[in-house]
């Protein structure tokens, strides 16, 4: 009779294997003398998952009633990486103008595993109008996070909320 864990180790490797991803990783490099590349991919953590968005510079979020655009100026890692991140961010009204003055709460959330960020992001106003600097955005560990900005613009009564999907890759 044959081992059921050696198996099921050996069915869930053919899985894993075989899963379709969303996204990848791309490695370049020089191997041995010949001076030839290789490049492996492998497949993302997040697998075929639809919710995650890709991030680049210039990605935009509008929240529900169309009083705040975020718009992303850069984030340090680029994309969103596990462990500390910066994000630059600028906020703009419906008419295109800068938001100075705002009140920002930041909130990582991980929606598959329940649980927030325990470190919670402060946001500083940058030199331009409407930009500020978001962090530590603390992503600790693989997977699909939401980040949710609640804007409150000065003079506001309620919060405008934005939210992103990223894939933090391990």
């Amino acid at each position: 009779m044959r081992d059921p864990l050696r198996i099921l180790g050996a069915m869930l490797a053919l899985l894993v294997a075989g899963a379709p991803a969303c996204g990848s990783s791309t490695t370049s490099g020089t191997s041995g003398t010949s001076g030839g590349s290789s490049t492996t991919t492998s497949p993302s953590i997040c697998g075929d998952d639809p919710r995650p968005q890709p991030y680049a510079v210039g990605l935009e979020g509008s929240s529900a009633d169309g009083a705040v655009t975020i718009t992303f100026l850069d984030a340090d890692p680029a994309p969103p990486a596990k462990g500390n991140n910066t994000l630059k961010i600028a906020l703009s009204d419906p008419a295109g103008k800068p938001i100075s003055g705002a009140t920002i709460v930041t909130k990582p959330y991980m929606p598959d595993h329940g649980h927030s960020s325990s470190i919670k992001p402060a946001s500083t106003p940058m030199s331009e109008s409407g930009t500020y600097e978001i962090k530590p955005v603390t992503l600790f560990m693989p997977g699909v996070w939401e980040i949710t900005f609640e804007v409150t613009p000065p003079g506001a009564a309620a919060a405008s909320a934005v939210k992103f999907t990223f894939c933090v890759e391990g």
